[in-house]
């Protein structure tokens, strides 16, 4: 019986984590020509276009005007400043160090709950914070080249990825705090339509001067169908079945899928310092998240 419960969110936290371990590249790919605002405008709208059908079909679309207010800070929270972040990011980091990164959204997550939402931090959490926070700055520092560091631009970019996972940490405890009543994909498909009109007007000034190429274009199609549109349908479902806190733990497995992904498809690299810092942040954040001490109990 316990497993029949547990089967359906695990299976679509595995589906969740391939739709997100493969955005990193496509979002690499996009902003070859596109600039961070419209690539996130057509990433969000593209979503929204493919979800709403569905919303107003189930006819709960009254319940989208309704509560708009809630819907547009969600998706400010989790779509809007996140994926601004991402694009501009990926212009100079790896895809391998910008999932790693990603990673420390549970850590965020953690941290919020506990300032925000007043959720108890034992010692292994507070541990793993300071991990946490130690491996990200070991892994700045030695996944960077040689005067990279002294580049703002590189600077900018890593805490460009930092304050969007922050942002998805908020994102997720706003959810579990104001949307828990509403069905998953109402929570999706209202944060996307919500990001959707914040970014309009942005990316109307972020129009590129040339004429996008077709991967590039193609890399954003796929982007807003799975990794958006399917990807927060499944994870405002699992966030219903099993919490903010848990759910967030999925970036440890989209983390690991981007840096295979960034090895083999884009030749990246990475050396063993970089392994180990990354592990330092992954253990970090499973056990702030609270993570490790669920396992053991």
């Amino acid at each position: 019986m316990n497993q029949q419960v547990k089967s359906p969110w695990v299976l679509d936290y595995l589906i969740l984590s391939l739709c997100w371990g493969t955005s990193f590249i496509l979002m690499r790919e996009a902003t070859k020509s596109f600039g961070p605002f419209l690539c996130s405008w057509l990433r969000v709208t593209i979503a929204s276009l493919i979800l709403l059908p569905y919303i107003i079909g189930k006819g709960e679309w009254p319940q989208l005007i309704e509560h708009w207010q809630k819907m547009m800070i969600a998706g400010l929270f989790s779509c809007v400043i996140p994926f601004c972040c991402y694009f501009y990011a990926l212009t100079s980091l790896s895809t391998g160090l910008s999932s790693v990164l990603n990673a420390t959204t549970p850590m965020f997550g953690a941290l919020i709950a506990w300032i925000w939402l007043k959720e108890k931090l034992n010692a292994l959490r507070v541990t793993g914070l300071l991990l946490g926070f130690l491996g990200i700055t070991s892994l700045i520092f030695n996944a960077s080249q040689p005067g990279e560091l002294h580049n703002a631009h590189h600077v900018i970019a890593i805490l460009a990825c930092l304050l969007a996972t922050f942002f998805y940490g908020l994102a997720a405890n706003f959810s579990q705090k104001y949307m828990r009543n509403f069905s998953p994909m109402l929570n999706a498909t209202g944060c996307l339509i919500g990001a959707s009109v914040a970014l309009f007007v942005p990316a109307i000034l972020d129009l590129p001067s040339e004429w996008p190429s077709l991967s590039s274009t193609l890399a954003i199609t796929l982007s807003g169908v799975f990794s958006t549109a399917a990807a927060y349908a499944l994870f405002f479902r699992i966030i219903s079945k099993i919490g903010a806190t848990r759910s967030m733990t999925i970036t440890y497995l989209v983390s690991l899928i981007a840096i295979c992904l960034g090895l083999y498809v884009l030749d990246e690299s990475i050396s063993l310092v970089m392994i180990a810092s990354a592990m330092i942040v992954l253990l970090g954040t499973a056990l702030s998240s609270g993570l490790i001490t669920r396992q053991q109990s």
